[in-house]
């Protein structure tokens, strides 16, 4: 096991890599202690370690130049193109619109080779309401699309979607224009794997019409969670038991372990079979073919991939009498899987599922199972719990204390229950469909039960942690808690309880919060920006939204929970743009809101009376320490609708000056140079770069030092325009563009106010493709 961490820690440079120019040192270093390690082998057994780090060192720079090589072939920057290949995925539909993952075979008629990764993710949207063309997988399809590399939105807080889709091994993604289906060669096997999930999920679908949760039996046996409803899949998030519906170990466990009491079983019941093969030796390989078969079915996810190659490999070493221990096969996982797919070690799943079977082997290891199956679950819950709280406090920003209540009375229930009979269910489809949806009610009422002890452990907020520890504080928390699992022989117990007191003295020692702070989102083609001091906060515009999805879900709310925001003293809707006030229903719904101010009467304006509004026209100055805030009046726009009636807000930090503008255009702009308005160190575009903004004279009058466009990858309308921003450069602005730079931190210096970009603060390889 140790020998598989060395390695596994030589992998983990692919995090630490920059950029694909940097590799030929990482090779280099690889190599030294590859060939340092041999030297010295016979003098330290540490030696085979430092080989083991180097060799998954120099692992992981191949990994990644041949990852780069796929990727600058492919796609390598952003075209209008045509595709043919196939869908490789049950699409996914939202609204009117649908995504899935499509299978290249050519792109502008010129093949795909055969060892290329070739899988993207398209969005087809139906920009006139009307119902699109049903895609199925595994249907051949030729479209028409906006095809892009590797791109992604880059935010503190946020996930990473571009190391998730280099993890999950995209080559980019776009949007359709047009397709049609098309008759492909039957060459392509995995078309007909595809087909045949998609009947199971069409099947599912029909018995489950009139379930109060029908998409519950689709995602845990085929990983599909399209159809569950946002409030179940938060209620999931919120107990810590999200677990339960990604296809994992957990799932590969109760099928292997199913299929061996059944099969097993089954042939007890001739003796003559019994002469032949051993009931437990058939039960074992019953086991095998359970796993893989759910594996198939799931369609073959990485966290699935894992948990079935560690059960392989674990049977079959009792079959050969080697009898390793849950940690060795662990290791011998790790080792397989990491010269495999050396990329899949980016992806989140994979550091949860391996911590969670490396705990659980750990618990074993010391023996705490010997005393009843009642207290050898408590025990291994119990550590779980406390070694999963730095893993996904690191990842997430935020652990549910209640999830050790939630996992102690759900997993049984999933476990020896729902799951079971969901599988049962859906087998027997196949014979009885009646009989079939019979079972399936059932779990539909289990389901029901199970949401319902999810509410009330959900409900309790205090057992909630939201918070982003420094990296020392979750080592710390690491140690501290793995310590617990060390033999006293080796550690004395009050050296893990003086540690876990260290852990959070300096966990809960209050970070000494800045004077001044501002973080200008990249949230797409939209805006939304965050200004903090010690005295106040304020959230000015909240990105694109509508009824199916809100930017500000999946970039402001994470963003928040990692600082611990929970109250905000002003909510600032420019005007009503959707991509300016789209995100204002998620940001009421999870955040505690003093006073909303606006630039025109939007819907929420005239529909919401429970938290004070004011129009930003008539609003007063306002002081917070240090930091001075002034809505600039404008009598012409007072009944102004659109964007010229955007909110444009002067704020005066000692002696830096920043203008937050909105959307207005060249009217306004006339405005304030007539009024002569002041110089102003840092200016927000407006109106993303547009030709029908920033003019000459509004410019000069301004002289920002640092101008920032608030703008989606790739937009359409071509934002910022590049006549606006070579205005700003003759004038010796420095440029900086949301979705080039990530987000933009505005924080104090030595004296004066600096622009930060986020993608400067946290480099990567994987960024380097789409900039």
């Amino acid at each position: 096991m140790i020998k598989a961490l060395a390695f596994l820690l030589g992998l983990s440079s692919l995090y630490l890599v920059q950029s694909v120019a940097h590799l030929g040192y990482w090779l280099l270093l690889g190599g030294i202690l590859v060939f340092t390690g041999i030297a010295l082998r016979k003098l330290s057994k540490v030696a085979v370690l430092m080989s083991l780090l180097g060799l998954g060192i120099s692992w992981a720079s191949i990994s990644i130049y041949f990852w780069s090589l796929s990727n600058n072939s492919l796609v390598a920057q952003v075209q209008k193109t045509e595709l043919t290949g196939y869908v490789c995925g049950i699409p996914s539909s939202f609204g009117n619109n649908q995504r899935f993952d499509f299978c290249l075979t050519n792109i502008n008629e010129q093949s795909v080779g055969l060892f290329s990764s070739n899988k993207v993710r398209l969005n087809w949207y139906s920009y006139s309401g009307k119902p699109l063309p049903v895609v199925n997988a595994g249907e051949a399809w030729m479209f028409n699309v906006k095809l892009k590399p590797i791109h992604g939105k880059a935010n503190p807080g946020s996930i990473d979607s571009e190391k998730w889709m280099v993890s999950n091994d995209y080559v980019g993604s776009g949007s359709i224009k047009n397709g049609k289906e098309i008759a492909l060669d039957d060459k392509f096997f995995q078309r007909h794997y595809h087909k045949a999930r998609q009947s199971i999920f069409d099947a599912l679908s029909s018995v489950s019409t009139g379930f109060d949760n029908p998409g519950f039996v689709q995602a845990i046996l085929l990983g599909e969670k399209q159809n569950i409803a946002p409030e179940q899949l938060e209620a999931f998030q919120n107990t810590g038991t999200s677990h339960l519906l990604a296809i994992s170990g957990l799932h590969v466990g109760i099928a292997a372990l199913w299929s061996y009491w059944i099969v097993s079983g089954l042939w007890r019941l001739s003796n003559r079979l019994c002469l032949r093969v051993p009931a437990q030796t058939a039960g074992q390989y019953g086991a095998i073919i359970g796993a893989i078969g759910l594996l198939l079915v799931s369609g073959m996810g990485l966290p699935a991939q894992r948990a079935c190659t560690m059960l392989v490999l674990f049977i079959m070493s009792k079959r050969m009498f080697r009898h390793y221990s849950l940690k060795r096969v662990l290791g011998f996982t790790i080792i397989l899987l990491g010269l495999i797919n050396p990329l899949a070690i980016l992806s989140v799943s994979f550091w949860l599922s391996f911590f969670a079977i490396l705990v659980i082997s750990m618990v074993i290891s010391r023996k705490f199972l010997v005393s009843s199956k009642i207290s050898a679950w408590f025990s291994v819950n119990w550590h779980l719990f406390l070694m999963m709280l730095p893993i996904t406090l690191l990842f997430f920003s935020y652990y549910s204390v209640g999830s050790l209540i939630a996992n102690l009375l759900l997993i049984p229930l999933v476990s020896f229950a729902i799951t079971p009979l969901a599988y049962l269910g859906s087998i027997t489809l196949g014979l009885s469909v009646e009989f079939g949806q019979l079972l399936l009610s059932g779990v539909d009422m289990l389901v029901t039960l199970m949401f319902k002890l999810q509410t009330l452990i959900g409900a309790a907020d205090w057992l909630v942690i939201q918070s982003a520890p420094s990296t020392l504080v979750v080592i710390l928390i690491f140690l501290a808690t793995g310590f617990w699992l060390v033999p006293k022989k080796l550690v004395h117990p009050m050296f893990a309880v003086s540690l876990t007191f260290l852990s959070l003295m300096v966990w809960l020692q209050k970070e000494e919060q800045d004077d001044f702070r501002m973080v200008v989102f990249d949230i797409g083609q939209g805006l939304a920006i965050y200004v903090e001091t010690k005295e106040g906060n304020l959230l000015y515009d909240t990105g694109w939204g509508n009824a199916d999805f809100q930017h500000a879900s999946s970039i402001i709310l994470p963003f928040f929970r990692g600082r611990n925001i929970k109250t905000l003293d002003k909510l600032i809707i420019s005007h009503g743009d959707n991509d300016h006030s789209g995100g204002v229903s998620a940001i009421l719904e999870h955040i505690s809101v003093r006073a909303v101010v606006y630039g025109e009467p939007t819907e929420y304006a005239r529909t919401k009376t429970e938290v004070t509004s004011e129009s930003c026209h008539s609003h007063p100055h306002w002081v917070w320490g240090e930091t001075h805030f002034n809505f600039i009046r404008f009598e012409s726009v007072r009944s102004t609708t659109g964007n010229n009636s955007s909110c444009v807000l002067s704020i005066t930090h000692k002696e830096d000056k920043i203008l937050l503008t909105g959307d207005i255009e060249k009217r306004v702009e006339k405005e304030l140079v007539e009024r002569r308005i002041a110089h102003h160190d840092i200016l927000i575009a407006p109106h993303h770069g547009s030709k029908t903004s920033s003019t000459q004279s509004f410019i000069e009058q301004i002289q920002p030092n640092d101008v920032i466009f608030s703008t989606g990858y790739a937009n359409q309308w071509g934002f910022p325009r590049t006549e606006v921003v070579e205005r700003y450069k003759q004038i010796g602005s420095r440029i900086w563009i949301t979705h080039k730079d990530g987000a933009l931190l505005v924080l104090e210096g030595d004296d004066r106010l600096k622009v930060n970009s986020w993608r400067d603060i946290s480099p990567h390889f994987w960024s380097e493709v789409s900039n």
